[in-house]
């Protein structure tokens, strides 16, 4: 592999731009097709023209043999490659064949076909790449070294689930407000408070906005109680630094549970691509069954990537559901049931799930590629 840029790389992130050390992306693939030039952004390509403004590297992409890696690293926005087109294809005259784009989202193609055809210009390269996945594996082989921590043992549980929360993404108080409203909070062991600001009273109005009639007939009549919810933590107060990595100071509250809720990142329409992050692929790595609020059809990615999913012991028929208020209700009824499953029906979820979750805890330790092309 040649990749002039293979000891340190430029971050941009918005208008700040830091020079750091090697990537773990530089590590997932040998990318030895081409020379590249590789750095990595957030949201903004502002600072591009900078990045590439030294040693005839621009230069050498439009006019040579250089190549173009643009990775959003460990996201899976899809309004940057409107952005790549205008910085990078229009402005900087890159051609589209030297601009290979790094994302989280499995389906950044799709936003990649329709700007290109309403600018009238040619697809750029992508990858999906699963960063989130590879660390896990990681975590798996050289920390617990490929032995299993089994989880899913005939026992009693304190709690039914457990439900991470950091970021108040919009369908994260809203699955909060909807388990109380529920009467199943106090059920799951959940950490939710107050990160950035962020408080009942200034996104009440977007849980209004964004949902339909059910989920506010469900919510509104308990509006002073959710006001008043005390915060949540669980292995930490401190819930404005995103843990990436899987810490043993959480893993009893895997063992004290039996299955998870996993808050994903995206799940409205502003933020279509699905993405498959640490929060899915802990529990694979702790041998934990999990629901997961995200996009549509998450679960099938799951299995497309050699998984199994959890049917019929959970019903998934959520994943299909297309319209994000059906989907979550659909979510929370689900919830509800298994976390009152009675003794029988809970050593007949633990025996059925504990072959799925030992099958997929074996595939995570044998994967060896966590990148798709996608054209």
């Amino acid at each position: 592999m040649v990749m002039i840029t293979n000891q340190n790389f430029y971050y941009i992130n918005d208008d700040i731009l830091d020079l750091r050390l090697k990537s773990s992306y530089q590590i997932l693939s040998k990318y030895d097709d081409h020379e590249y030039y590789y750095l990595e952004f957030k949201r903004s390509l502002a600072k591009l023209g900078e990045c590439l403004s030294h040693d005839n590297v621009l230069n050498r992409i439009v006019n040579g043999d250089l190549y173009l890696i643009l990775c959003n690293s460990h996201e899976a926005f899809h309004q940057v490659v409107k952005e790549i087109y205008q910085r990078a294809v229009i402005e900087l005259s890159i051609p589209e064949h030297k601009i290979l784009l790094l994302s989280e989202s499995a389906d950044i193609l799709t936003e990649v076909k329709q700007v290109a055809l309403k600018l009238g210009k040619q697809d750029i390269k992508v990858k999906w790449t699963r960063m989130f996945e590879w660390s896990s594996n990681v975590f798996v082989n050289h920390i617990k070294r490929g032995i299993p921590y089994p989880k899913l043992i005939d026992k009693p549980f304190s709690k039914a689930f457990l439900n991470f929360n950091r970021r108040w993404r919009l369908h994260r108080p809203t699955l909060i407000a909807l388990l109380f409203a529920n009467n199943i909070l106090d059920r799951g062991h959940v950490s939710f408070g107050p990160v950035e600001g962020e408080t009942w009273d200034n996104i009440w109005w977007l849980i209004e906005l964004q949902h339909n009639q059910e989920i506010k007939n469900l919510l509104l009549p308990r509006k002073d109680e959710i006001f008043k919810l005390p915060p949540l933590f669980l292995d930490t107060d401190d819930l404005e630094i995103n843990k990436v990595e899987i810490e043993e100071a959480v893993e009893y509250l895997y063992s004290d549970s039996y299955f998870s809720v996993v808050s994903e990142t995206n799940y409205y329409d502003d933020l279509p691509g699905r993405f498959l992050s640490e929060k899915i692929f802990k529990p694979v790595a702790l041998e934990h069954p999990f629901v997961v609020l995200s996009r549509p059809n998450s679960l099938k990615l799951f299995r497309e990537l050699g998984y199994k999913s959890f049917s019929p012991y959970i019903d998934e028929t959520y994943d299909s559901i297309e319209d994000n208020s059906e989907r979550l209700l659909a979510i929370v009824k689900e919830i509800k049931r298994l976390s009152y499953l009675n003794q029988n029906e809970l050593s007949e979820f633990l025996k059925g799930l504990k072959e799925v979750c030992d099958y997929n805890y074996q595939v995570l330790v044998n994967k060896t590629n966590f990148i798709t092309d996608l054209n």
